[in-house]
């Protein structure tokens, strides 16, 4: 998911971005992933609902990946919602 959104927004505004910050300082903040995730929806200062939906599959693919590596207990423990082990 990250190389997609990475090899769409360019990979020069993705290392600059606020996005990757705030993955590097917690990659389980899920809220503030996905609302800095979400910010890259625009041509010029035009929202394209295309990249709104394919952000919202990127994020899910994201956050699925990440979750996928703890228990339910783990999860709980961190005030996450996931469904796994």
């Amino acid at each position: 998911a990250l190389v997609c959104l990475a090899y769409n927004i360019g990979g020069g505004n993705f290392s600059r971005s606020t996005l990757l910050k705030v993955i590097k300082a917690d990659k389980n903040n899920m809220p503030e992933i996905e609302k800095q995730w979400n910010k890259w929806v625009y041509s010029g200062k035009t929202i394209l609902k295309g990249l709104q939906k394919r952000r919202k599959k990127e994020f899910a693919l994201y956050k699925a990946a990440v979750l996928a590596q703890y228990t339910k207990v783990e999860c709980y423990d961190m005030g996450l919602e996931c469904k796994t082990k």
